[in-house]
């Protein structure tokens, strides 16, 4: 009875702070490497020369540096693919401590994108098809504190960034829209949205960033050990590509 209830609180324990989870990280050994995160983006609501690639190396826990994770001569190197198979290759630069930059770069919703970020002897690359720019089949609906659209059905558009702005009044919903259907959606909001008074920004994501997000951000239990998970191939993190629309109401 005794070696029972001592299983069932490690059971408990793990469950709830991770006690039989945590790996021993004195032996295991470190392994160098880069951290990078990506966006392209279009969209009525982006500032066009908003794109930025940030690049930091890997940190030793027992060997910890804020100053070694800066990476300021990575090489980032993109090319875009348009719908009309034209190429153009951009090579952004250090604008700050591990953010890397290019004010040309210009992203339509369809291009394919391919990313490569070199540094030392290291090598992360990753590509992302942009999304469609969310479309409303219908006309909004409000209703009492209810504010409800439809969303045109998009193969590249993962997940959806809904924001309602009106006044003072701002309220965020997100969306995963289900393959090959029409995305519905009714928010409830703390206020009676007025015609002619508020305006609704739809952000549509990549497949990247929504399998990026769903695994790297959603699971958290105390003292739990993270297994390692990345989107890009040679290192960790995630390139990806947002679009978005304006819609007055």
């Amino acid at each position: 009875m005794v070696s029972i209830m001592l299983a069932g609180c490690s059971d408990i324990g793990e469950y709830y702070v991770g006690l039989n989870m945590q790996p021993d990280m004195s032996e295991v050994p470190f392994k160098p490497g880069l951290n990078v995160f990506g966006i392209v983006k279009t969209g009525p609501s982006f500032d066009t020369a908003n794109h930025f690639f940030e690049v930091h190396q890997l940190a030793d826990i027992f060997d910890f540096d804020e100053e070694n994770l800066i990476v300021v001569d990575a090489n980032v190197s993109l090319t875009r693919i348009t719908s009309e198979d034209s190429e153009f290759k951009y090579h952004p630069e250090l604008t700050s401590d591990s953010i890397y930059a290019d004010e040309t770069i210009e992203v339509r919703p369809g291009d394919q994108w391919f990313y490569s970020c070199s540094y030392d002897s290291f090598l992360v690359e990753s590509q992302c098809i942009v999304p469609e720019e969310p479309r409303i089949i219908n006309n909004i609906k409000l209703n009492g504190k209810h504010l409800g659209f439809s969303i045109q059905p998009d193969s590249t558009a993962f997940m959806y960034g809904v924001y309602v702005i009106e006044n003072e009044h701002v309220a965020y919903e997100q969306i995963l829209p289900v393959p090959g259907e029409s995305t519905e959606t009714d928010i409830l909001l703390d206020w009676h949205p007025e015609k002619g008074s508020g305006q609704l920004f739809i952000f549509a994501y990549d497949e990247n960033f929504r399998t990026y997000h769903a695994t790297s951000n959603t699971f958290f239990k105390p003292n739990t050990y993270r297994p390692a998970f990345t989107t890009v191939d040679g290192g960790y993190g995630v390139f990806g590509a947002v679009s978005s629309t304006l819609i007055h109401y």
